[in-house]
């Protein structure tokens, strides 16, 4: 009996101690814009979720060039809210306050982040972080709805 206490307290420790451990997605935007902005090694590049990697096929040193490209002087932003969850994906949220025209390009081309509109207005810039437990990591910008690409649109048409 002592043996089978035993057992189960080490299998309560070590489930405790993995999800303690295991990777997740909260943050993952917020450090991003961060190192995006102030020269990490990698730009944020470990940062995105799969399927922004999968934008680039797994070249880090393209995403590299778009991001040395940007002019993130001019881009101003609030700090990033949680707006919702669910399922383990968290919707973040940051408002502009510098013209929808500072928001880089590759951003929505590569699905690293998308669009936020209020009507046909630009508002700021949003992804969604993955939070699941042992699921995964990282943020991206979810699919491109007609609604996204009215959006998106409304950035580049918005005067500097």
């Amino acid at each position: 009996m002592r043996t089978a206490l035993l057992i189960v307290a080490a299998g309560v420790v070590a489930l405790g101690a993995t999800l303690a451990l295991a990777p997740s997605g909260r943050g993952a935007f917020r450090a991003w814009l961060e190192e995006v902005r102030d020269g990490d090694a990698d730009r944020g590049w470990d940062l995105l979720g799969l399927e922004a990697q999968r934008a680039y096929a797994g070249d880090a040193d393209a995403y590299a060039r778009d991001v040395d490209g940007a002019d993130w002087g001019a881009l101003e932003l609030d700090p990033p809210a949680d707006q919702w969850t669910d399922d383990g994906f968290t919707h973040v949220v940051t408002a502009l306050r510098s013209s929808p025209a500072t928001v880089p390009e590759f951003l929505f081309g590569r699905r690293i982040v998308h669009a936020v509109c209020d009507g046909d207005v630009p508002t700021g810039i949003g992804a969604y972080e993955d939070r699941r437990p042992f699921g995964g990591w990282g943020f991206g910008s979810g699919g491109v709805t007609g609604s996204q690409r009215r959006c998106q649109a409304a950035f580049r048409t918005a005067a500097p």
